[in-house]
């Protein structure tokens, strides 16, 4: 299924809409005959227990996803989903500016004090909340979240909610990324190239992900 390949790199959101489609076609596979019936009882088996327990968690996360937000909730939950997500955005929107900072030194650093403190005055009170209502009422958009988040980010209405969503969309909605690194390092550290000191193999793995990102194209600078 491609939207939950690695790939895609697939959201927790993209989970919440896609195994109660699947549960549904193995439980009508289920009328089948024979192997395909057997197959389908044990799938459907596995998978209804894996998402028993993701109904419970990263609520957070998948509201964050500007492709799925409210629509994976059914209607008895989306009260108390909605509340928590208050909860937690009111710890953002409230949050003062760091105490580390300080407004002494050059004109850099003494601007970015300055201009983290105007972001947070203008992200209080009941605007920001405005603000989260405004983003969980309209409707869903087909887009890359991290893209839609980065975007925002830079706007002061929507720097506590786009801090929040930076925080719970890292949430890995597989094991898949984490399976890949160790896939990649053992073809990196071979029978016959197996005395790499750490840093080196680090420093491998990293740019063959960033080239594959494009973060880099590989050739030389002039």
């Amino acid at each position: 299924m491609n939207l939950l390949s690695a790939s895609s790199h697939p959201t927790m959101g993209d989970l919440h809409i896609a195994f109660p489609v699947i549960l549904k076609i193995l439980a009508n596979a289920l009328e089948e005959k024979g192997i395909q019936r057997q197959i389908a009882r044990r799938m459907h088996e596995k998978l209804n227990g894996y998402w028993a327990e993701l109904q419970l968690c990263c609520h957070a996360s998948v509201m964050l996803d500007p492709n799925v937000k409210l629509s994976s909730f059914n209607d008895e939950t989306v009260s108390t989903v909605r509340e928590l997500i208050r909860n937690i955005y009111a710890r953002y929107v409230d949050e003062e500016p760091s105490a580390s900072t300080s407004v002494s030194g050059n004109g850099s650093g003494s601007r970015r004090y300055f201009k983290k403190r105007l972001n947070a005055s203008l992200a209080g009170g009941s605007h920001a909340r405005d603000v989260l209502e405004d983003y969980l009422s309209s409707a869903e958009e087909d887009c890359n979240a991290l893209e839609f988040w980065k975007v925002r980010s830079t706007d002061a209405r929507y720097s506590g909610l786009a801090q929040m969503a930076r925080d719970h969309l890292v949430v890995q909605a597989t094991s898949v990324p984490s399976e890949r690194v160790f896939s990649l390092a053992k073809h990196t550290i071979s029978p016959t190239r197996n005395r790499l000191s750490e840093e080196n193999v680090r420093a491998s793995i990293c740019l063959k992900t960033w080239y594959e990102a494009g973060v880099i194209d590989g050739k030389e600078d002039k």
